[in-house]
């Protein structure tokens, strides 16, 4: 049976550094920790309510069974760096505040991983130079928009899923609450380059065109 590590999340790490800085000002007599935890605690369900769907969201659209291809390449002018999986990615992009926008005009494109806490997506595989094999993608956000696009002509398979908002796969659209789309190209299994996609948003819209 294989055992599974839980590592601390984003938001957890974030409600820890909020209680240090506001102890550390009640101990310099800048606020009153307190009287600020009695008004703001709210916030501290919140955080916790957005980590339990992120973590829901990412369970349901990545399969604990597959893993990322081992590659030692880069793209997108970013380094490679280790996976959850413990293989690498051929890129990897985290961002908290702001859009990200990632073109792979011209460029390699064997697969990586993009998250973002606040703030859109966009990933430009128009005219990307597909590697051999499958590339594995895994995009996830909190509160934003994802949109890949490029992709028609190259053969993809889709796990996409939105807790609060709008996911179209090309011509395939779903609205409302805790959407998903499983989708996949006729001819994927036998293809030589292909693209496999895990996308998962918790507020906002996913595009897939």
């Amino acid at each position: 049976m294989g055992h599974h590590h839980r590592h601390p999340s984003f938001f957890f790490g974030l409600l820890l550094v909020l209680l240090g800085i506001f102890w550390l000002l009640d101990n310099l007599n800048y606020i009153d920790f307190w009287h600020v935890l009695d008004k703001w605690w709210p916030v501290l369900l919140i955080l916790l309510g957005l980590d339990f769907l992120i973590r829901y969201n990412r369970r349901w659209t990545m399969p604990e069974h597959h893993t990322p291809p081992d590659t030692s390449g880069s793209g997108a002018d970013g380094p490679t760096t280790p996976s959850p999986s413990g293989k690498k990615w051929a890129f990897e992009r985290t961002n908290v505040f702001g859009d990200l926008t990632l073109s792979f005009a011209n460029k390699p494109f064997d697969g990586g991983s993009v998250s973002n806490v606040f703030g859109d997506i966009e990933i430009d595989l128009r005219d990307a130079v597909m590697q051999p094999g499958e590339s594995v993608l895994s995009v996830s956000g909190v509160f934003g928009d994802i949109d890949i696009i490029g992709l028609k002509g190259i053969p993809i398979s889709v796990r996409g899923n939105v807790v609060f908002g709008d996911i179209r796969v090309f011509e395939e659209k779903r609205s409302g609450i805790s959407n998903q789309i499983v989708n996949e190209t006729p001819g994927y299994a036998q293809a030589v380059s292909k693209v496999r996609i895990y996308a998962s948003q918790v507020f906002g819209e996913v595009r897939i065109r």
